[in-house]
């Protein structure tokens, strides 16, 4: 901070070029009234005040009042310290600057003399001053000031104990803050920490109303972490349970996997058993992302297991989930969402996709077929028309059913893992169990990223049909 007699101070910054026009109020010349004032506040100083009144006087008139308007830059960090600034009339603030905007740090008011550390050292100035109101302040030049200070050493002396109180304030600054932010860290904050804060010691004064913002903020977003943590944990438990092949049901091997892109997100699969002998399997993904995309697939997932779970006609019962999602949908949210029903005893397989990304069914002699899409998604309007397909499964075929976050994945390039990769990989797999599969298929997925951030959730659900006949 540039200096002051009363606890402003000059701040050091390692570079910086004087800007055309920066910290130049308009300057008037003294009017006999304007010259008095001035002197009286210059002998009011502590340490000015012990020159004679002839220097003090020759001071001023060798000096350039100064005139700024309210929000008027005073001093420019970064900037060259040909100068110092004596306030004369007004208030004015001490902002450093940082590539995350301007923080507050001291306040100076009149006969307070600020940058004149930075005068006597050349340094750039590391603090910008801001009149907070219409200021008005002497202008010193800085050869005036080392006039000064050869004719008395005590501004010399002063302006060396202003450094040293300085350096012991930031010491407790430091140490105060290092504290409190270790138990931020720990989720541990002290409430004497944040009377401290309150109620700051003097020397702490000018750090402690921008940190208890952090410190809100740093509470504020802990206890949203563990509001998502515990949302991620409800999503996760809408899962369904690892499949285990009981009876006719051992004529599938099964395995789905779910990785959001943050802690929850709008990709779903599951699977579950609807009688005897048929399967239901999904796998959607629901527009957006967060928590009202999260909001949204714990409906769709939980209407598409009671409607589909009634074991019916599979195009009517869908119907039916996509008109209770339309009604009311304000936010106009959607659902892309692939439902298979699978007699695991003959292999017979009706499937609904409402835009999802097509699944890959590779059959046993190598051939892959795509499952298009038969029908639009999901709450995108009423009364919506779907229709179904059918397949059946032969032993040894496979099913791969995925979100497009799959295929949208992005490295560094910029270039997407693709379809291509999708059936190379489900190719090369062909042997591997079902969880092998898309274990596989998905670590192929991060090591083509390469450290690239995830843009978006993916699911991924591979199905081996054994057949009936080996059971």
């Amino acid at each position: 901070m540039p200096s002051t007699s009363t606890g402003c101070r000059e701040l050091v910054s390692p570079q910086g070029a004087q800007r055309p026009n920066a910290a130049r109020g308009p300057s008037v010349n003294f009017a006999k009234p304007d010259s008095a004032r001035v002197l009286d506040l210059l002998r009011a100083h502590p340490t000015l005040g012990e020159y004679p009144v002839a220097a003090l006087t020759a001071l001023v008139e060798t000096s350039e009042l100064m005139r700024f308007e309210p929000n008027e830059i005073m001093l420019q960090q970064g900037t060259s310290s040909e100068s110092a600034l004596f306030i004369v009339a007004g208030e004015a603030d001490i902002l450093v600057e940082t590539s995350y905007g301007s923080v507050q740090i001291a306040h100076c008011s009149p006969k307070m003399l600020i940058g004149e550390i930075g005068a006597f050292t050349e340094l750039p100035r590391t603090a910008t001053v801001r009149a907070r109101t219409s200021v008005e302040a002497l202008k010193i030049g800085r050869a005036q000031l080392l006039d000064l200070g050869q004719a008395n050493s005590k501004l010399l002396l002063f302006v060396i104990s202003q450094l040293g109180e300085r350096l012991s304030r930031l010491n407790q600054a430091i140490g105060f803050y290092t504290n409190a932010l270790t138990a931020l860290e720990r989720n541990d904050f002290d409430t004497r920490l944040l009377n401290d804060l309150l109620n700051p010691m003097p020397e702490l004064l000018d750090f402690s109303h921008s940190f208890l913002r952090l410190a809100e903020q740093i509470t504020i977003n802990q206890a949203r972490f563990e509001e998502m943590a515990n949302a991620a944990a409800i999503q996760r438990s809408m899962l369904p349970p690892p499949f285990v092949a009981k009876k006719h049901f051992s004529a599938i091997d099964l395995y789905g996997e779910l990785r959001p892109a943050r802690e929850v997100g709008g990709d779903f699969f599951d699977y579950f058993i609807i009688d005897e002998k048929r399967l239901a399997v999904t796998v959607g993904d629901v527009s957006g992302k967060g928590v009202p995309a999260s909001l949204f697939m714990a409906i769709t997932q939980s209407l598409i297991r009671v409607m589909v779970g009634e074991g019916r006609d599979l195009a009517a019962e869908l119907s039916r989930v996509n008109n209770m999602l339309a009604a009311n949908n304000e936010e106009s949210m959607f659902a892309t969402m692939f439902c298979a029903i699978i007699d695991v005893l003959s292999g017979e397989m009706i499937y609904c996709n409402c835009g999802q990304n097509p699944p890959l069914l590779l059959r046993r002699e190598g051939t892959i077929e795509q499952l298009t899409p038969t029908g639009p998604p999901l709450a995108a309007r009423q009364n919506t028309v779907l229709a179904t397909a059918h397949r059946r499964l032969a032993v040894g075929d496979r099913l791969i059913l995925y979100s497009d976050g799959l295929p949208e994945a992005t490295n560094r390039d910029g270039h997407f893992f693709g379809d291509d990769r999708l059936e190379s990989a489900v190719r090369e797999f062909d042997d591997a169990s079902a969880q092998d599969l898309v274990s596989r298929i998905i670590k192929g997925v991060i090591e083509f990223e390469a450290g690239t951030p995830q843009f978006d959730d993916i699911a991924c659900v591979g199905l081996i049909y054994r057949g009936a006949a080996e059971l």
